[in-house]
């Protein structure tokens, strides 16, 4: 017979945390969902039937926070990368308004004749 470690087995080995990447992600939401890392670990124990402290779930939270932001932070700059390389045209004459809470999201203001403004 052949005897494999149950972490081995799980593929969690080389995880940190020893958890599947499935529960850090899971751990890492109700981390940062709730009030506090205490909250969560309530949480994680009634939702999954195992103590999680809320030590560890702090832990788990920033690592899988880093790990996000960093990958968007890289996602951001090669965007930004590729901007610098495209060509800029006028859709529309006018200043584009982006206002907070979607009121003027999208909007162009041109000035009509008499000094008059208009939103399209």
């Amino acid at each position: 017979k052949l005897v494999i470690p149950l972490d081995e087995y799980l593929g969690t080995d080389k995880l940190p945390f020893k958890m599947t990447k499935k529960m850090m992600v899971e751990t890492a939401f109700w981390g940062q969902n709730q009030t506090s890392f205490k909250s969560a670990e309530k949480i994680s124990e009634a939702k999954f039937g195992i103590k999680i402290t809320d030590d560890h779930i702090r832990k788990v939270t920033y690592h899988v926070g880093k790990s996000v932001y960093e990958a968007d932070t890289k996602r951001a700059a090669e965007a930004y990368g590729n901007m610098v390389n495209m060509a800029y045209t006028h859709d529309k004459e006018g200043v584009l308004y982006i206002g907070r809470g979607g009121t003027h999201e999208r909007k162009t203001r041109t000035i009509r004749h008499g000094g008059r403004t208009n939103w399209q």
